[in-house]
């Protein structure tokens, strides 16, 4: 017989590493591990089950010196060590800076500086996207970059101002003046902070891939449509997609024929130099320098564009012919506490029963007229920044608890120059990683860039056209949209449309924050209703050799509060149905590695149903740590109870509690004829999920869904009717 040897190596438990609490009190006679013995003893006892073999026992692991391995987690750790651990988790700066050499600054110094070009334009483009100066977007772009240097845990993040964040920011604080932006990034900061630091990064994971592809499509497509306000040369109020479409067709007269004329140029030139490298395909298969040449083209299309349209339209020197950016305040926002109250005209929101009136802004103020926006944009800047990381992280494992603490810290620290909220961005990303850059060195060398740029290029910045700007914004955005995503998950899924459509759907029409928030509650609910839907297998067994015979039902999971009810529901029915109310119930707990008290107590509530009308219930392989919590819950209400950890004492077990049955059972193999005699009703009644049977000398239960069973002179074959009943439910035998 082939044995499956194993080695013990580690074992992984959710939540950081910290000292031992029996490195302080040591283990007595009288600790939770051996009065789990004693009572595991007494509970043998009361089934005469003394005389089985010690091996087969639970015995208590604890081992005074385990605690020396430093690869094991709740061990023996120094004080000292667990702080120095955790502050090199907390500030990675300190794992690859000793050994930062020439080279790596060389790669990171030029990734830097392409990440910096690419960002110049598009922070010009998302200041205006979010609805305040162009200048603010260059604002919210170099401090990020400064401080994911320090707390970041990847190399190819960077943290900046982003579409979505600016078309978030737009639709809370559109009419409202910059300041009102500016607190919104110091609140995203604080709150996102105080994730992290309660070990909240676990929260992305219940971001499913539907749900994140349908909030990226349906954002991309709201950047595009809000941005045909650029591209035609036209102003006017409005946010949704029907407020776009019906602002545009009222305003249809004012399209300005050189804005159209220049935007449509700039698509078609963006998009070529962004295919540029399939375009000259045969180049690049040649190898260096021509690939090189035409990927730094490809990337840097932002600053090219707006390049070329700058000197033209300054050459030109008229300010009529196409909407510019117009005149950039020059030099760095001195650092400034975030403004906590501010004061605003009535009149600029649109409140026309007060006009004139001045309206003061405070915290509390936001917190209770936009709340929402306090749960939106931190959960927002958490799935946008993880995606990105996932996507360039490879084979590394991503902290996202620390990138929480990285992005909190990165907002506050922003919000102090007069940022708006920002997070890791995917295009500066995607150049970061194909730039080599090797450490988050490359950061430094960004955010100095975009300080010269604010310092002396923004009066150059004067006749960028803002068609330019929406083109950008649309080709950046346009590719983000994921068109494949309903049709693998129509060939695939079919449930999981559900969550990509009312994202979808709830995102484009009704708003970004609320399509998110809905996508997010239905992950959840069917994440719940799965944890509330356990798989139960109901088996009619029989031991061979003693002729008990037993009902075993099958847990494929752990039981948890929400499947307790579901759990008792089905196991009342097996022992009234399928036990008629006598045979022994097993329930195989093999699968089940974790239980909540709550599960624990379904469970007595079982036992004292069960103990009621004298039907024995049996708990079989159950695991030690689950046995604990069921145990003391029996032993507090004195419930008596019955557990078998292995095949021998569960066929000990029943061979006291069952009378040997006088029928006879002959099994000729798979496909053959299964012969009972003096057999009444009740052994042909069958669980049409499993049917099975036990073979001759073993547990192995064997299906009987193609089986014909032999009844003194007649034939009952039930492989056909099984077939056509599964047929028809739309199950497969």
């Amino acid at each position: 017989m082939c044995v499956m040897e194993k080695q013990y190596l580690h074992e992984y438990t959710p939540g950081p590493r910290s000292p031992h609490i029996n490195g302080i009190l040591p283990m007595s006679a009288t600790s939770p591990g051996n009065l789990f013995l004693q009572h595991f003893h007494s509970q043998l006892s009361s089934v005469g089950l003394d005389d089985l073999p010690t091996s087969e026992l639970p015995t208590n692991n604890y081992n005074p010196n385990h605690g020396s391995s430093d690869d094991d987690l709740n061990t023996n750790v120094p004080f000292h060590e667990y702080c120095t651990k955790q502050a090199r988790r907390i500030c990675p700066v300190t794992k690859w800076l000793p050994n930062y050499n020439a080279r790596k600054c060389l790669h990171d110094s030029m990734a830097g500086f392409l990440v910096g070009l690419t960002l110049i334009p598009q922070c010009l483009a998302l200041g205006l996207m979010a609805g305040l100066p162009p200048r603010y977007g260059l604002f919210s772009s170099f401090m990020g970059c400064f401080v994911y240097v320090f707390l970041g845990s990847t190399n190819y993040i960077t943290i900046g101002p982003t579409a979505i964040m600016s078309i978030m920011t737009w639709t809370y604080g559109q009419d409202k003046p910059p300041e009102y932006a500016v607190l919104l990034a110091f609140l995203t900061g604080v709150i996102t902070l105080s994730m992290g630091i309660m070990q909240l990064g676990f929260i992305v994971n219940f971001i499913s891939i539907p749900v994140a592809s349908g909030f990226t499509s349906a954002a991309a497509l709201t950047i595009c449509y809000t941005q045909t306000k650029a591209l035609l040369g036209i102003d006017f109020t409005g946010i949704s997609l029907i407020e776009v479409a019906t602002g545009s067709v009222k305003h249809i007269r004012e399209i300005g024929e050189w804005d159209v004329i220049v935007g449509s140029i700039c698509l078609v030139v963006l998009l070529v130099l962004r295919k540029l490298e399939r375009i000259f395909s045969c180049l690049v298969k040649r190898g260096r320098p021509w690939n090189k040449i035409i990927w730094l083209i490809s990337v840097s299309k932002g600053i090219i564009v707006t390049t070329v349209c700058t000197i033209i339209f300054s050459a030109i020197g008229s300010e009529e012919i196409v909407g510019i950016l117009g005149f950039i305040v020059p030099g760095i926002p001195s650092p400034t506490l975030p403004p906590f109250s501010f004061e605003i005209n009535s009149t600029a929101i649109g409140d026309s029963s007060k006009p004139g009136q001045i309206i003061t802004y405070t915290v509390w103020k936001l917190i209770r007229e936009d709340g929402s926006a306090l749960l939106v944009l931190p959960f927002l800047a958490l799935m946008q920044h993880s995606l990105n990381a996932k996507q360039f992280a490879g084979s590394k494992s991503i902290d996202s608890t620390q990138e929480l603490i990285a992005i909190g810290v990165s907002n506050i620290f922003a919000s102090f120059f007069s940022s708006m909220p920002i997070t890791g961005g995917f295009p500066c990303t995607g150049v970061n990683a194909a730039s080599g850059v090797e450490t988050p060195m490359g950061g430094i060398v960004t955010g100095i860039l975009m300080l010269l740029s604010l310092q002396f290029l923004t009066p150059y910045f004067y006749y960028i056209p803002k068609p330019a700007i929406g083109a950008m914004n649309i080709i950046s955005a346009i590719f983000t949209i994921d068109f494949m995503m309903p049709r693998r998950l129509w060939r695939c899924k079919k449930m999981d449309l559900i969550p990509w459509l009312a994202t979808f759907s709830v995102s484009l029409f009704a708003g970004l924050q609320y399509g998110v928030l809905l996508g997010f509650l239905i992950s959840v609910l069917f994440l719940l209703y799965w944890a509330a839907s356990p798989k139960i297998r109901v088996n009619r067994c029989k031991f061979s050799q003693n002729g008990a015979r037993f009902i075993l039902v099958d847990l494929d999971r752990s039981l948890t509060f929400p499947s307790t009810e579901y759990m008792r529901t089905v196991l009342m029915k097996c022992g009234d149905k399928w036990a008629s109310g006598r045979l022994p119930v097993v329930i195989d707990c093999f699968h089940m590695h974790f239980a909540d008290y709550t599960a624990a107590q379904g469970i007595l509530e079982l036992y004292k149903v069960f103990n009621a009308r004298a039907q024995p219930l049996i708990l079989f392989r159950l695991k030690p740590s689950v046995k604990r919590i069921v145990t003391e819950l029996m032993v507090m209400d004195d419930i008596s109870h019955i557990s078998c950890q292995t095949q021998l004492k569960l066929e000990k077990v029943l061979k006291t509690l069952c009378v040997p049955s006088q029928r006879g059972i002959s099994i000729k193999g798979r496909d053959q004829v299964l012969q009972v005699t003096s057999t009444e009703e009740q052994d042909l009644s069958i669980d049409c999920e499993s049917p099975s049977i036990i073979y001759p000398g073993n547990t192995t239960r064997q299906h009987i869904a193609r089986m014909s069973f032999t009844l003194g002179d007649s034939v009952v074959r039930i492989s056909e009717e099984l077939q056509h009943n599964n047929d028809r439910n739309g199950k497969s035998v």
